[in-house]
């Protein structure tokens, strides 16, 4: 398969690879700036994904429950507006409608700030309250890394031993690396490094509804209600579908798994088509111009 589009070409700046797997078959695949198959790439916000389906395993394991208050689960002081906080729950965190006031853009990006603090969880329980939990959809680092940690409590291991455990080892994934908070926690909103061929293999995952090889790895009705829009989410191209750290646009017959810069997994069930696009493009975002011009080429 030939996807026409050039790296140095109009919003295309900076595009790393490019990956299409249809149908059994790795049908396309292209890298740019000095990298190749065996180079892994920082996800950014595909670490969410990861995370979300990670949640999934626990879950089904009896480990966290949906309806799980977060801060029966964690020990720091939670702040201000404590009875708000208090209703926060293991669902709200999946679909960053926690109420925690955290601005994600702009210069006073909040995330920048926690980057900064000495313990990140205590930053994040002592952000103000803006809305009750489960009322306001916002996008939040804050709400992905709670749930991170939150996770790493339940199972009693890092995010990336539990993720070779059940994940990363049932798929074949060696190549996993995964930065730390300055508590020891691994960094539940981005930070986590796969290959390309890596992410093809997560969306594969997605489209056989968690089997791998005939092994149920994740459970299909995780899986689902992972690519249920729960919530709407704004974005500079428009609001889109939100599911638990996947993005859902009906429209197209797309999911996708979207990080900063460039970092996407876009999965076409009905094509049985899954596209890999990694980069360093400082202005990208859900809806990007480059993603769509990919995505047309494929119908």
């Amino acid at each position: 398969m030939d996807i026409r589009i050039r790296p140095d070409g109009p919003n295309s700046v900076g595009l790393h690879s490019l990956l299409v797997w249809r149908t059994g078959d790795l049908v396309s695949e292209n890298y740019w700036s000095s990298y190749g198959p065996e180079d892994t790439h920082i996800l950014n916000s595909v670490t969410k994904t990861v995370g979300a389906t990670l949640t999934g395993v626990a879950v089904r394991d009896g480990l966290v429950d949906l309806d799980d208050f977060v801060a029966d689960r964690l020990s720091q002081s939670l702040g201000p507006h404590d009875d708000l906080r208090r209703a926060i729950r293991v669902r709200h965190l999946l679909t960053m409608t926690s109420g925690i006031s955290w601005p994600q853009y702009g210069p006073n990006n909040v995330s920048d700030s926690m980057g900064q603090s000495p313990d990140w969880v205590e930053f994040i329980l002592q952000r103000p309250m803006a809305a009750e939990p489960g009322s306001v959809t916002n996008y939040s680092n804050g709400d992905a890394h709670l749930l991170g940690v939150l996770l790493q409590l339940a199972t009693g291991q890092s995010l990336l031993d539990y993720g070779r455990r059940v994940l990363f080892d049932p798929l074949g994934i060696k190549s996993a690396t995964w930065d730390l908070d300055p508590q020891g926690f691994s960094i539940g909103s981005a930070t986590l490094s796969l290959r390309p061929r890596d992410l093809v293999t997560l969306g594969q995952l997605y489209l056989n509804q968690g089997r791998w090889h005939g092994t149920q790895v994740v459970p299909a009705d995780w899986i689902g209600l992972c690519l249920t829009p729960h919530v709407e989410m704004a974005t500079a191209g428009g609001a889109a579908g939100y599911g638990y750290s996947w993005w859902i646009y009906p429209d197209r017959g797309l999911v996708e798994a979207w990080g900063g810069a460039g970092q996407r997994i876009g999965v076409l069930p009905d094509l049985d088509t899954v596209v890999v696009m990694t980069g360093d493009i400082p202005d990208d975002r859900p809806r990007s111009p480059l993603a769509c011009s990919v995505y047309d080429q494929l119908v």
